[in-house]
């Protein structure tokens, strides 16, 4: 009877110890991890950097233009479901424009959205601002990225990076802006066939002969365009001087322009216009304008690409993805009476062989 009293003793014992274990084993594997959804914004097509604000974990976009200017620019977003749990999961994400106030807010779009991201992947949205000429002051916009429908953040780690805020200061002023168009007033698409309206995101096509010799463009021509904008409030006499790189003058008057009495549609009819107004010659150089106070002065320049006629480099891309033949130009404005800068503005595209 003892030997089986403490057999019995021991054996409860031995399988009390073994709960207790099982339980402070679950105790410190705890809940299952849950998988994270990383946001990531980069630089715009135009150039301005994405700040990563670590406190509190955001991205925030500047930027900076004259009264009178316009923003036509876009952000890429990368959208990736990390998984922390070893399931199969997706997540249905939406990045939504806050408020409705113009104009940047209501300039402001995201596609697509909502976007699916599943373990593993990477998804992209891009935010696009596209404005028209703005009066001075700051605006602001935010895009808000979330769960959508809301009941599956309970699934998934909060959002880190989850908003990206655009903010907009627009001094006043005198206002630059420029372009590249092709000689329809057309602009130049990117590798997604996106019209490009600044910088150099634009893409064109090098055509090449059975002796590797660059025979034409697709488009044949190209026009620089730059406008700008009066805002001083009185008369200024201004001079605009072009410095190239990749393209010269097409033709002994390639530089036209033409005084609008406030900011012009950007339209195929306003673009004759200057062509059929004042000629200032190749020399890159358009001397002696005096721009009414309140006007927009709106110069273009023919132009075609300096590789025609010769080989093509050995380099040469032969995809729009890959392409590393540039052009650009720049205009600089100054104001004669006082002989200082107004302003620059730089545009151009890049181009590879097809």
């Amino acid at each position: 009877m003892r030997r089986e009293t403490s057999f019995g003793i021991f054996t409860m014992l031995a399988l009390a110890v073994l709960i207790a274990g099982a339980s402070l084993t679950a105790w410190a594997v705890g809940p299952p991890p849950k998988d994270e959804l990383q946001v990531v914004a980069h630089n715009s097509t135009g150039g301005v950097p994405a700040v990563d604000n670590a406190a509190p974990v955001e991205w925030f976009f500047d930027y900076n233009v004259s009264a009178g200017s316009s923003i036509n620019d876009s952000i890429p977003v990368d959208l990736t479901l990390v998984d922390n749990d070893g399931d199969a999961d997706c997540a249905t994400v939406a990045l939504a424009v806050s408020g409705n106030a113009p104009p940047i807010q209501s300039a402001t779009t995201v596609a697509p959205s909502p976007v699916t991201v599943c373990n593993g992947t990477t998804q992209s949205s891009t935010i696009t601002i596209s404005t028209g000429p703005l009066a001075a002051g700051d605006y602001a916009a935010n895009v808000q990225v979330g769960f959508d429908p809301e009941n599956q953040a309970a699934n998934f780690k909060p959002i880190s990076h989850n908003t990206i805020h655009i903010h907009v200061h627009v001094a006043e002023g005198s206002a630059i802006s420029c372009f590249v168009t092709d000689s329809g007033f057309n602009f130049l698409n990117d590798c997604g066939g996106n019209a490009i309206s600044s910088g150099d995101g634009g893409r064109f096509t090098i055509v090449t002969n059975k002796k590797n010799i660059e025979v034409a463009t697709n488009p044949g021509q190209f026009y620089y365009n730059v406008l700008w904008t009066n805002n001083t409030g009185s008369d200024v006499t201004v001079s605009v001087h072009f410095d190239r790189t990749g393209v010269h003058a097409h033709g002994t008057q390639a530089i036209h322009a033409s005084l609008f009495p406030a900011f012009p549609d950007l339209s195929a009819a306003n673009f004759q216009q200057v062509n059929d107004d004042i000629p200032s010659g190749a020399d890159d150089n358009l001397e002696n304008i005096t721009v009414p106070a309140g006007y927009t002065l709106w110069v273009d320049y023919h132009l075609e690409w300096n590789g025609l006629g010769s080989p093509a480099p050995s380099n040469i891309a032969t995809s729009c993805a890959t392409a590393n033949q540039p052009f650009h130009v720049t205009a600089t404005i100054t104001n004669l009476g006082s002989s200082t800068t107004i302003g620059t503005c730089t545009a151009g595209a890049i181009g590879y062989k097809k």
